[in-house]
């Protein structure tokens, strides 16, 4: 019982938590992190309108030109890669170290085969 009394005599006890309290309490740095890629998502999208919106008014055809297979190629494998990436700190907190390495492993190889299909995608 002492224990709630003295809660409720401390400074700022009555007043309710801020709803910015998870941002406040956020590091800086993590925070800048954030605004960056907030900023850069929104250029980006600036720029794709801004590209859609001229090359609809040039009055150049679309689809002239396909987009090679290579290209369609390289983004699964990707897709691929990035799943086998993401599984890697959960076997490193689970301390397998032989599925971890296999993990890497086909990462490494799945990055050296979307190199490779970029080169072959950008020749064609």
């Amino acid at each position: 019982m002492n224990s709630e009394h003295e809660h409720k005599n401390q400074v700022g006890a009555r007043r309710r938590p801020s709803p910015f309290g998870r941002i406040e309490r956020m590091p800086p740095l993590t925070m800048a992190l954030y605004l960056a890629l907030l900023g850069i998502t929104v250029m980006f999208l600036m720029l794709v309108v801004a590209y859609v919106s001229a090359r609809l008014r040039s009055g150049v055809p679309t689809g002239l030109h396909a987009l090679p297979r290579y290209f369609s190629l390289s983004t699964i494998v990707l897709v691929v890669s990035s799943y086998t990436i993401a599984q890697a700190p959960r076997l490193y907190a689970q301390d397998d170290l032989g599925s971890l390495g296999r993990c890497l492993g086909a990462t490494l190889v799945l990055g050296c085969i979307f190199a490779g299909l970029q080169v072959l995608g950008w020749r064609e």
